[in-house]
C-alpha cells in the first residue's frame, strides 16, 4: 500500500507543478470535450490555471458550449481539482464518474454537494483523499462504487451517508479517525481491505448482501483484510450471513470489542497473513483484543448456528500464535468469550 501511495502523492505533486507552465497565475472552471465509446460527446471538467488560486464556493455545470457544441459534463478530470482553496463544490447530477485524486489535497473543503437526480456512479481513487476539513457527506443513491483510498486521511469527517453503494474498495475510509456514523445499505456486497481501519466507528451492522463473489479465477472476499482494524472505540459488530471467512485482521486491534454476532454460515476464521514474499502483513482475526490490563475484552458471542455448529467452527479457526516485532498474535478472543447460541 505504502508504494502506491507514494506513487499517488508523486503523480499529484507532478501535475500540480505543471499547471503553473501551462495557465499563467489564475484559475476557474474549464471544460474539455471528449467522445464516449459510443461516440457521443461531452466535457470533463477541471481546474483551468494554478489550482491554489481557485477559491471560495464552485458550482461546476452540468451542460457546456454552445448551439451544436453543448454537451453534458459527464466526468471531473483526475486531478482536476486537486490541492485548491475552495471551500464548497457543488457537482451536478450530469457528473456519472470522478476520476483518479480529483479532489484530493483541498484543505480547505468543507462542503460537497452532490445535485438533486445525481447520475454517478463511481468515485475513483483517491478522489477525496486528504481532505481535512470535510465533516460529513451524503453520496448519491446512484453511487455505485466508493474507489480506493477515496476519503482517505479525512481527518475531521464524523459521518458518512451511502444510501445504494454495492462496493466499498480498499483503504476508503481508512484514518478517518473521527469516523463514526456509518449505516451500511442492503446493496452492499463488498467491504475492501483495510477499508475502515483506524475510524471511530462504536457500532457496526455488516448487512446479509455482504459476501464473497467470483472474478474469473479469483474469488474476492465479502470483508477484505484488516477492514476495521485499530477500530478501538468500536463495542459491538453484527456479521452478516453472506460471510463465510473472517480474513486476517479484520477486528484487529479493536480493544473495546465487547459482543459480536456472528453467523452459522462462516466456515474458516484466519490467523495472521503473509504476503507472496513471506513477510507479516497482519495479524489473526480477532488478535490483542484486550484492555490495558492485558485482559480479553470481548465476552460475548452471539453464534446463529448450534452448539455443535459452533464445535465444528473452532477446528476451522487459525489460533496458531505468531510473534513479529516483539508482539504475540493469536485469535485467542473466540476460545473465552461465552458463546450464546440460537434457539
Amino acid at each position: 500500500m505504502k508504494r502506491k501511495l507514494t506513487a499517488l502523492i508523486l503523480s499529484l505533486c507532478v501535475g500540480t507543478l505543471c499547471v503553473p507552465f501551462m495557465s499563467g497565475c489564475s484559475a476557474q472552471t474549464g471544460y474539455t470535450l471528449k467522445t464516449d465509446e459510443n461516440g457521443d460527446k461531452y466535457y470533463s471538467a477541471s481546474c483551468s490555471g494554478v489550482s491554489t488560486y481557485l477559491s471560495g464556493e464552485v458550482a461546476i455545470s452540468a451542460y457546456y458550449g454552445e448551439g451544436e457544441e453543448r454537451f453534458p459534463v459527464k466526468e471531473i478530470e483526475a486531478e482536476g481539482f486537486v490541492s485548491t482553496l475552495v471551500t464548497k463544490f457543488t457537482i451536478p447530477a450530469t457528473v456519472t464518474k470522478i476520476n483518479t485524486a480529483a479532489f484530493a489535497f483541498n484543505n480547505y473543503l468543507k462542503t460537497v454537494e452532490f445535485e438533486e437526480g445525481s447520475q454517478l456512479e463511481e468515485l475513483g481513487q483517491g478522489a477525496f483523499g486528504y481532505c481535512p476539513k470535510i465533516k460529513e457527506i451524503s453520496l448519491p443513491q446512484s453511487l455505485k462504487t466508493i474507489g480506493y483510498m477515496a476519503f482517505y486521511e479525512c481527518e475531521e469527517l464524523e459521518s458518512v451517508q451511502m444510501p445504494a453503494v454495492q462496493k466499498i474498495l480498499a483503504s476508503a475510509f481508512e484514518n478517518c479517525t473521527v469516523l463514526e456514523d456509518v449505516t451500511f445499505p442492503q446493496t452492499l456486497t463488498m467491504i475492501g481491505a483495510r477499508a475502515f481501519a483506524y475510524t471511530a466507528l462504536k457500532e457496526l451492522v455488516i448487512p446479509d448482501s455482504v459476501k464473497n463473489t467470483v472474478s474469473g479465477e479469483d474469488t474476492i472476499p465479502a470483508i477484505g483484510y484488516a477492514a476495521f482494524h485499530s477500530c478501538i472505540q468500536l463495542e459491538s459488530a453484527v456479521v452478516g450471513s453472506g460471510v463465510t471467512e473472517i480474513n486476517a485482521g479484520v477486528f484487529g486491534y479493536c480493544t473495546s470489542l465487547k459482543k459480536i454476532t456472528l453467523p452459522a454460515t462462516l466456515t474458516k476464521i484466519e490467523g495472521a497473513r503473509y504476503n507472496d514474499a513471506g513477510e507479516f502483513i497482519c495479524g489473526h482475526a480477532f488478535h490483542t483484543n484486550k484492555n490495558e490490563e492485558d485482559k480479553t475484552v470481548l465476552t460475548d458471542i452471539y453464534y446463529g448456528g448450534t452448539a455443535e455448529q459452533w464445535e465444528t467452527l473452532k477446528t476451522k479457526i487459525d489460533n496458531k500464535p505468531v510473534t513479529y516485532n516483539g508482539s504475540e498474535y493469536n485469535n485467542d478472543a473466540l476460545f473465552v468469550a461465552t458463546v450464546h447460541f440460537a434457539e
